[in-house]
């Protein structure tokens, strides 16, 4: 899932230009107005910014569980196994085995 980034656009007035923080989560736009000063924008879109990498704002990160392909291919065989209720063919069980092997 790709972390979404926070945009720092100024916005004119007719008096003044604000400086706006635009971004969305899970679907939902964010636009936020900071202040007219760009170094403190900068300072809040660095904040927002790595507050979505860590995921701090409900956002899943990238370190999801990894399974191997053994476990993976045994996952489904049980699976399958429990519809049909019935030993596996031949040829599963040596790709079972052989993929053990080589992902140990």
């Amino acid at each position: 899932m790709a972390t979404p980034t926070v945009t720092l656009r100024l916005i004119k007035r007719k008096t003044k230009s604000v400086y706006q923080l635009d971004y969305s989560i899970n679907g939902q736009r964010f636009r936020v107005m900071v202040g007219s000063n760009k170094r403190d924008a900068e300072l809040v879109r660095a904040k927002i910014q790595s507050d979505l990498i860590l995921g701090k704002h409900g956002i899943p990160t990238s370190s999801a569980k990894s399974l191997s392909l053994a476990d993976l291919i045994k996952a489904f065989l049980d699976k399958e196994k429990k519809q049909d209720q019935e030993e596996f063919p031949r040829p599963v069980q040596q790709l079972l085995h052989a993929s053990s092997d080589i992902l140990q």
